[in-house]
């Protein structure tokens, strides 16, 4: 979170364009979407170190995981232009939500129900993966 705090007051000292609805409430809402976005990866690796014995092999497979998701959403490339395949996989990418929330809420115009639509997901799969870690994290420290 304190990275995102450093790029987006790097971001507004540039001065980008940013949609005309802008607000300080709206940087409000992109760290919302980044904070789901973490508790979801922070439950997954807390899944992955409860099951590994050596921290190489959990950032192995950290990694292993992170760069798919980072290549396969809209973070480097447009969705549109991707091959349908990777449309596919890019729909149902929590990263490639996130992005689209925080374009929206900072760049590009905003469309209510796709924003909305952004925030379900990622609260959906935040909640998911929150519980599956919770479970596991029980299961394996009452051991």
């Amino acid at each position: 979170m304190a990275q995102a705090a450093i790029v987006l007051v790097v971001a507004v000292l540039l001065a980008p364009k940013f949609n005309s609805g802008f607000t300080a409430l709206n940087i409000v809402w992109v760290f919302a979407a980044l904070y789901l976005m973490r508790i979801r990866l922070s439950s997954l690796f807390v899944m992955i170190a409860l099951r590994s014995t050596r921290w190489e092999t959990q950032r192995a497979i950290v990694n292993l995981l992170k760069l798919p998701l980072l290549f396969a959403s809209n973070t480097l490339f447009p969705t549109h232009l991707m091959p349908d395949w990777l449309q596919a996989i890019a729909k149902i990418n929590p990263v490639t939500h996130c992005i689209d929330a925080a374009r929206q809420l900072t760049i590009q115009a905003i469309d209510v129900q796709r924003l909305a639509f952004d925030f379900a997901f990622l609260g959906v799969f935040t909640v998911l993966f929150a519980t599956i870690g919770i479970i596991l994290s029980w299961r394996y420290l009452s051991r």
